[in-house]
């Protein structure tokens, strides 16, 4: 297999001076006033989540992988800190890139470029956005294989560093995601799916984490709102893997820590993996199914008051533990996601926001590489979720 592709350049940082502040706040203080009953209405210091968008871009920016290195175009190097922390250093220093990280940071960056296009109406942003995009593109190219459909991640054998793609349902689910954010990847959708449809039986899924469920679950279910693939693929079969998917996640989810959990501690693991999950199906699953009723469950032992997951205005790392920004980031989606806030949950909104503001529009700490572990898997969903936000009914 061919992986050569032309030498990418280094990433361009998102240089915004006071001037393009103010423009893009007032832009977007227009956009918070059309839907206060949306959770993002809720955060008083509309001038610092901006910011703190912006800084978060940067950190995205910065943390795709370099060209010099393997995984080149997609991300990785900030999934070490988590690896370290759930599977041990040999696991993390064996890892070169992540496809789900790589999948979460190039989607929401995406949606960030349409957020600049939108509300930049005079170029007051000095940015390459689309130089990153295309970096992405190329990695996830090199991860599928266009005549069978499946993805997967490159393996190197011998002295010679000959390369192999090794299949990978997952990573298979993931690139679906990617393929559907473009309507011009119609061929890619309709091999990628085929893929997940006709190898489902195949597939021994309950030795694979959550994430592998979740991955092709919401890719799958993406599909069925489609109407253009509804002649194309069997959307009977799709409905059947989806409710079996939904299965596999339940009989996942452990009782003892009233939730889902990756890694060789499962308390270290709950936080990151639960509220991975619930971010990514709260809103998704029917209401009234067993796997609704078990989310609103593990909902509320997470979010209560008396939960030991939160700790003055953040979440924590795990159960009575510290503070972390990573799982407030997954926080605040899953209460953004989960809408109709009570006065509660919309104050614990406020809270976490505060939180990520305080740490998030300071550049010195997004910029440290020495701070407190900062994934670009989970800031991706506070970008994403912002940017979902300021262009919905724009």
């Amino acid at each position: 297999m061919d992986i050569s592709i032309n030498p990418i350049t280094n990433s361009p940082e998102v240089h915004i001076n006071e001037n393009d502040y103010n423009f893009i706040l007032q832009q977007i203080k227009r956009r918070f006033h059309r839907k206060e009953k949306d959770p993002f209405s809720i955060c008083k210091d509309k001038y610092g989540l901006i910011k703190s968008l912006y800084n978060s871009v940067n950190y995205l920016i910065k943390d795709q992988i370099k060209p010099s290195d393997e995984g080149k175009g997609g991300w990785g190097y900030s999934d070490k800190a988590y690896m370290n922390f759930l599977y041990g250093e040999k696991e993390a220093s064996s890892m070169t890139d992540s496809v789900m990280t790589s999948v979460v940071a190039f989607n929401a960056l995406k949606k960030y470029k349409k957020v600049t296009e939108y509300f930049d109406k005079t170029d007051n942003i000095v940015i390459n956005i689309k130089e990153i995009l295309n970096k992405a593109s190329e990695y996830f190219l090199l991860r599928w294989n266009a005549k069978k459909g499946f993805g997967g991640t490159i393996k190197s054998y011998g002295r010679e560093a000959e390369y192999k793609l090794v299949d990978s349902y997952r990573h298979t689910g993931w690139l679906l995601r990617v393929w559907l954010t473009d309507p011009h990847f119609h061929d890619r959708v309709i091999k990628t799916a085929n893929y997940l449809i006709n190898n489902f039986d195949e597939e021994d899924l309950m030795t694979e984490k959550v994430a592998t469920e979740i991955a092709v679950y919401t890719s799958l279910q993406e599909l069925l709102y489609v109407d253009l693939f509804q002649t194309e693929l069997d959307f009977d079969k799709i409905k059947l893997i989806l409710w079996q998917l939904e299965s596999n996640i339940i009989k996942k989810y452990t009782d003892e820590i009233h939730g889902w959990t990756s890694g060789n501690n499962a308390v270290n693991g709950r936080q990151l993996y639960t509220l991975f999950t619930l971010a990514e199906l709260i809103k998704l699953v029917k209401k009234g199914s067993p796997i609704h009723i078990l989310l609103n469950n593990v909902y509320k032992k997470t979010f209560s008051d008396s939960s030991g997951y939160i700790l003055d205005n953040g979440m924590t790392q795990y159960k009575n533990g510290p503070q972390d920004i990573n799982t407030s980031c997954l926080a605040i989606s899953v209460l953004n996601r989960k809408g109709n806030l009570d006065k509660y949950e919309k104050k614990l909104f406020q809270k976490m926001c505060e939180y990520l503001i305080c740490k998030l529009s300071d550049i010195e700490f997004v910029n440290d590489s020495n701070h407190e572990a900062l994934y670009s898997w989970t800031l991706s969903y506070f970008i994403n979720d912002l940017c979902d936000y300021l262009l919905t009914n724009y």
